[in-house]
């Protein structure tokens, strides 16, 4: 092959990856900013209501964790069916979507029925815990649509469909934003009463059927054509035992990743209020940063996922994926690093809080690099159909070093949050480096179809 063909090649891909990248990116920025309107408008009302409601979207989230991350894992069977022209294989994977959907919501709503005594026995605040209870309790409904559309998007992004599901999230934050100030503000014009965080969690329900209903009016020729022809393949225990060899460790990855970072938080809390609040500002920041990189993650996954099913080469994409995400992440960490105390401002007036948000800048910003590398040789890895292997590096990563040398850094020896930090920065190294080489691996190896 030629120099230029090489490049043509190359450019090609990268406008491969950025067509898939960019909604998928975009749509999980306009999942956070649902997140931040709610915890902005509560904040409104008092102290208390903000609580409430910034701790219920905390429980509510851990809880869908699993579930979501379930669904991720059934990349590979999407995308590999779409880029082998299978429809067939396409019909039973999008009816197993539908049916693990349903299935989860099952348990994730009875948790959310127990949040409070759950919450209380973790020693929250008394005044806060009834009316996150209540906010949980609200939320149920609206659990089930949220899962199906989470499952519905995974699918479409298969499929290499991921524009209607950034505009139903869109359309969402609009309708999010009129809901959040009606039932939590109140509207004296129409004699509306506020709801506190009751509303919140209404105005949270209504949307998330809002988001569904019209997720699945815009796909409904693509939904009806891949709906299946014959439900008891869907069902068959064996390939769909299969299925979920491959969704459950991308489900434990998901939790090991959210739960290390809700540990993190906890970790802070023991050295006091301040380095909590400033944690706090330094992770909404960094996390608003990673959609970017979560994004190229799924695009890399289909785009894999794609490839694999057409018995084409894969490797530009997966290298180019990790290289685009490491980029992005590098030039995020530099202008994070210099300005720091201006984001801060943007958050708080307290010179305190800001003091100790400084000081854990470095080690964030080295640990964002190796955030994004992970995130898109993840999403190679799950496109290629290898999941089992790479979830253990969270394990090893997180749980084995990172959490435990971070508290015995900044707890134990009393060096501080920017020694906490270290940890996390040496976690996520590990991560990186060993999901390269397990890229590295399966690209001599060879990625084979998965069946189910």
């Amino acid at each position: 092959m030629s120099g230029d063909e090489l490049r043509g090649g190359l450019g090609k891909e990268a406008w491969e990856l950025a067509k898939l990248a960019a909604p998928v990116a975009l749509g999980q920025l306009g999942f956070m900013f649902m997140g931040v309107t709610d915890t902005v408008v509560a904040g409104q009302v008092s102290h208390t209501v903000l609580a409430a409601v910034s701790l219920g979207h905390l429980f509510s989230f851990s809880m869908l964790t699993f579930a979501m991350g379930l669904l991720r894992g059934l990349d590979p069977f999407f995308s590999q069916a779409h880029g082998a022209g299978d429809i067939e294989a396409g019909r039973r994977a999008f009816g197993r979507v539908l049916l693990i959907s349903a299935v989860m919501f099952i348990p994730v709503a009875l948790i959310h029925t127990i949040a409070g005594p759950i919450l209380a026995g973790l020693g929250q605040p008394e005044d806060v815990v009834p009316l996150t209870a209540t906010y949980c309790m609200v939320l149920i409904p609206g659990l089930l649509p949220t899962l199906f559309t989470a499952g519905i998007s995974q699918f479409l992004q298969g499929l290499g469909k991921v524009n209607a599901p950034t505009i139903a999230v869109i359309v969402a934050n609009v309708i999010n934003v009129v809901l959040d100030i009606a039932l939590v503000l109140g509207v004296d014009a129409i004699g509306l009463e506020g709801m506190g965080a009751f509303g919140a969690g209404l105005a949270t329900t209504i949307v998330r059927f809002a988001m569904c209903g019209l997720l699945v009016v815009m796909t409904w020729r693509t939904l009806s054509e891949y709906m299946p022809s014959d439900w008891r393949e869907v069902v068959r225990i064996k390939p769909m035992l299969d299925v979920l060899s491959h969704g459950l460790p991308v489900a434990v990855q998901a939790c090991l990743e959210g739960w290390a970072f809700s540990a993190l938080g906890l970790i802070m809390g023991a050295l006091g209020s301040v380095e909590l609040a400033a944690h706090a500002i330094l992770i909404n920041i960094v996390a608003t940063t990673f959609m970017v990189p979560f994004g190229i993650g799924a695009a890399t996954s289909v785009r894999v996922g794609h490839l694999v099913g057409a018995r084409r080469s894969w490797s530009s994409a997966a290298w180019l994926g990790i290289g685009f995400a490491a980029g992005w992440m590098t030039l995020t960490s530099f202008l994070v690093y210099m300005f720091s105390e201006q984001v801060g401002d943007l958050y708080t007036n307290d010179a305190a809080v800001i003091a100790v948000l400084v000081a854990m800048v470095p080690a964030a910003a080295g640990m964002q690099v190796f955030d994004g590398i992970q995130a898109a040789a993840f999403g190679a890895l799950r496109g290629a159909g290898d999941t089992r292997l790479p979830a253990l590096a969270n394990v090893v990563g997180y749980w084995v070093i990172g959490l435990p040398l971070g508290w015995y850094l900044g707890v134990y020896r009393q060096g501080g949050p920017s020694h906490v930090w270290i940890g996390v920065v040496l976690a996520l190294a590990i991560i990186a480096v060993l999901l390269l080489l397990r890229v590295s691996y399966i690209m001599r190896r060879g990625a084979a179809r998965v069946a189910g």
